[in-house]
């Protein structure tokens, strides 16, 4: 799916991440790792398969996120973007607050939603 194995996103659930699969027919087609970082969640990983890229996988995997957050009574959402992933959280509410060098991965724009306990959630 991405640099990171099914495997590694099991490793990371054992030690107390949260990791959602999304997944028809056994056919696993996007994955996210979360992890709990005080009054909200860090998305930490995203990889939605090449095969479903453009179909929506990512936008239901970050509403399930996003759920999640609220669920918890968390203020919001967290993450670390690429370059080349800005546009696509940006469409989704996510607002840019800073850009940090990575060594793994190069210029990364961290990104905040603050999330409301009384929104409704949309299909």
């Amino acid at each position: 799916m991405d640099r990171y194995t099914v495997k590694d996103y099991l490793n990371w659930k054992k030690k107390g991440d949260i990791v959602l699969v999304l997944e028809d027919n056994g056919v696993i087609k996007g994955i996210v790792d979360v992890v709990v970082k005080g009054d909200y969640l860090l998305l930490d990983m995203i990889a939605v398969h090449a095969l479903f890229h453009g179909h929506g996988v990512g936008s239901k995997l970050l509403k399930r996120v996003e759920e999640l957050a609220r669920n918890m009574n968390k203020r919001g959402v967290v993450l670390e973007a690429l370059d080349s992933a800005v546009d696509f959280y940006h469409r989704h509410g996510f607002i840019p607050l800073y850009k940090r060098a990575d060594k793994e991965f190069g210029v990364l724009t961290v990104m905040r939603k603050e999330i409301s306990v009384l929104e409704t959630v949309r299909s």
